[in-house]
């Protein structure tokens, strides 16, 4: 649960900021396209979770672009952009793609914009550098657990061994897979005895799968009440700061 809820609170921040920072700087008030650039520019510069921003019309058209990268293909969430951003006017959180030459693994934040001299509708796309994620995590969790973080296609986000995952493919691939087989038809939270053992419980911001074992193969039977207790915990400190 401990690491679910360090998920939900990396997301909820980086929206913040990025919310935080459009109010400020991104308003109507700013009427010159250079005093705008000049703000995107600033801001990738100096915010070291931020790779690139770009800037895309309502129609999905790049309208700008700030950082030192410069190609960014954002084709395959265009249509999630376009729905939740564009027209719903929601923030979207997707577009996980990894770097191995330079050891990244990107998601991007899609914010909506508007009034701008550039585009009078739009979104900002944002690329963090999720490495920050992982070093919270790894904070988070025993040496004695095996915990890893993947989507339901088996990209493999986060392993306790690496921290974050740059790599196009690791040795937990078959892992992943087995675990994807074990918990098909069947509600999460669960515990796994089949193939692989272990619990696979389900952030509820993401959809990410979050698998956790004891390297302690004599330790997983007791993973399930572990995970209940813990929540019990979690709940009653809730309620207490309330």
């Amino acid at each position: 649960k401990q690491v679910s809820s360090q998920i939900n609170s990396f997301i909820l921040k980086q929206q913040v900021i990025l919310e935080t920072f459009i109010d400020n700087n991104l308003t109507s008030s700013f009427s010159k396209e250079n005093q705008i650039n000049q703000s995107l520019d600033f801001f990738v510069e100096n915010v070291p979770f931020i790779n690139d921003i770009f800037l895309i019309d309502s129609s999905g058209v790049q309208k700008g672009y700030f950082g030192p990268y410069y190609k960014f293909d954002y084709k395959d969430i265009l249509d999630e952009v376009k729905q939740t951003t564009l027209k719903e006017k929601k923030i979207s959180v997707s577009g996980l793609k990894k770097n191995p030459f330079i050891h990244k693994l990107i998601s991007t934040f899609a914010v909506p914009i508007s009034n701008l001299p550039q585009v009078r509708e739009g979104a900002l796309l944002v690329q963090i550098d999720m490495r920050f994620l992982g070093e919270d995590i790894l904070s988070l969790i025993s040496q004695d657990d095996l915990v890893l973080i993947f989507t339901k296609n088996g990209f493999l986000i986060f392993s306790s061994l690496q921290g974050i995952s740059t790599d196009a493919s690791s040795e937990y691939d078959t892992t992943i897979a087995q675990v994807l087989n074990s918990i098909k038809d069947k509600k999460l939270p669960t515990e796994i005895n089949e193939n692989v053992n272990g619990f696979i419980s389900q952030n509820d911001l993401t959809s990410w799968y979050i698998y956790t074992a004891r390297k302690d193969k004599e330790k997983v039977g007791s993973y399930l009440s572990l995970y209940f207790d813990n929540w019990q915990i979690f709940r009653s400190e809730e309620r207490f700061s309330r």
